[in-house]
């Protein structure tokens, strides 16, 4: 035992550090990114408002750009026609609950049919265009796929830059801003916010959801707010035609993009909150510098951060779900709970082929926790929480916390779980990892902890279960808690 500053520094040699790294399992980032262009224009075709927006996009050849000015009142559809270019200063507005704009689909949007099944949408650029809703409306963009793998039929290289998709403010019904399913989609320097809903069509409402598209997907530079997820990746069940098809939401690169809930739902029937990034069923996604704030409790504990696998609703029952191969890295995170993290959906039993999801890598994250973020009790505190982790590693993070757990181990065994090199400031006198702590041996697992600073915890409470699992952990005085400051949201246009 040897004294350094304020803090003790604690040597376990249960682990080594070579053991560790020769074990761990590092995630597979995104194995492509969408690279988006503007197509080559031939033709320019201009509507003006009063004139047949329909019929320009109807008869648009490749080549077209497609400039519109005025407001426009759909629905509105894409044909299956390759390299268009929509764009000018319009605002193209939904028929209440039918989507302001959608790829021509054979689906059924809660009571609109798409008259042409027809989802080979190509290359179409869609720049400076304001989305908007005239009432209650489930979806105002939908990109759809109708969860059928067959590339032929599948809408790609849909991109979406400098548009807004901005719900009524503080109505009800205000649901969904974008559903998005296909390959190559990107979604660039984009507002969507204002998302919200007390009941009228459903308790839940995202800015941005994707279901079943194969990826890759792209969101650069986005501002995203919704009340209960901003960014969803749903159960695969939720509504494919093809209940079988099993797509796994696929190379998902999410950077530079603030994710934030609207302060004003505080106290109102639309704070339906859960967390601010959601996934129930995904693979190979990087999560990096973005910006997460403002996400307090509501129906859920308020996540930063949820990877959660979910079986979904499909018959026969999609025991593929997972969310495995995830990085999340140099984000800034402030919410009830910083990172969740879990493995298998909890409705599995021993019984069923669930997969388990694996290997996620958090490294080099900043998260402010709060019991009651926001002034919002009801939350937990926590910077990660573990649940049937497996093949995770969490490097380099620094996290703040009022409360007296800063990392929590559920129920389940954790299995190659590896914490090391981050600092953890949590109530002086604290546990820092709650467990018990003979879950983080798991079952023929290898976990390890260590270089992990735990300031605000006292050597005896925090010796009792967790010191026999870590070497070179200081345990050290709590600092002084700083003023927050958060970022408003932009003025709605």
């Amino acid at each position: 035992m040897q004294a350094t500053g304020l803090g003790v520094i604690l040597f376990f040699s249960l682990f080594s550090y070579s053991s560790f790294a020769a074990s761990s399992r590092y995630p597979t980032r995104p194995l492509s990114v969408p690279a988006p262009q503007p197509p080559v224009i031939t033709q320019v075709v201009t509507v003006s408002q009063g004139q047949d927006l329909q019929a320009a996009l109807t008869a648009a050849q490749p080549g077209t750009n497609i400039i519109c000015n005025g407001t426009f009142v759909g629905n509105f559809y894409i044909p299956g026609v390759a390299n268009v270019e929509l764009s000018g200063s319009c605002t193209i507005q939904s028929p209440n609950t039918s989507p302001a704009f959608m790829n021509v689909s054979a689906t059924e949007w809660y009571g609109w049919t798409g008259n042409i099944a027809d989802r080979a949408a190509r290359n179409w650029w869609i720049t400076g265009i304001n989305f908007a809703s005239s009432g209650p409306i489930y979806h105002a963009v939908v990109i759809s796929d109708d969860c059928d793998p067959d590339p032929a039929g599948m809408p790609s290289g849909i991109t979406f830059s400098g548009v807004t998709v901005n719900g009524l403010y503080m109505q009800d019904g205000q649901q969904n801003g974008m559903l998005l399913d296909g390959a190559n989609i990107s979604v660039l320097d984009s507002q969507i916010t204002g998302w919200q809903s007390s009941g009228t069509l459903n308790t839940e409402a995202n800015a941005v959801e994707i279901i079943c598209g194969t990826g890759p997907y792209l969101f650069r530079g986005n501002t995203l707010s919704a009340s209960t997820e901003d960014f969803f990746i749903a159960a695969p069940g939720a509504s494919p035609t093809v209940p079988s098809s099993q797509i796994i939401p696929s190379d998902i690169t999410f950077e530079d993009n603030i994710l934030t809930k609207d302060l004003a739902w505080i106290g109102t029937p639309y704070a339906a909150d859960k967390n601010c990034f959601e996934s129930k069923d995904s693979e190979r996604v990087l999560i990096t510098g973005n910006t997460l704030e403002n996400c307090f409790p509501g129906s859920q504990t308020g996540e930063g951060i949820l990877l959660s696998p979910r079986m979904g609703l499909g018959n026969p029952v999609q025991y593929f779900s997972q969310v495995s191969d995830t990085t999340i890295t140099k984000n800034t995170i402030q919410a009830g709970v910083g990172i969740s993290v879990a493995s298998m959906d909890s409705y599995c039993t021993p019984a069923d082929p669930c997969v388990t999801s694996a290997r996620t890598l958090i490294e080099n994250d900043t998260l402010n926790v709060s019991r009651s973020p926001n002034g919002v009790p009801g939350s937990y505190g926590w910077c990660i929480q573990l649940d049937v982790a497996q093949d995770l590693t969490v490097k380099g993070m620094d996290c703040t916390t009022d409360n007296t757990q800063s990392v929590f181990v559920d129920t389940a065994p954790c299995n190659y779980c590896n914490i090391v090199s981050s600092t953890f400031n949590a109530d002086f006198g604290g546990q820092g990892i709650s467990g018990p702590a003979s879950l983080f041996q798991g079952s023929g697992s290898e976990n390890h902890l260590g270089s992990v600073d735990v300031s605000g915890i006292t050597q005896a409470v925090f010796t009792e279960e967790w010191l026999p699992y870590c070497s070179t952990c200081i345990l050290g005085s709590a600092p002084q808690p700083q003023p927050q400051v958060w970022r408003a949201l932009p003025e709605m246009k």
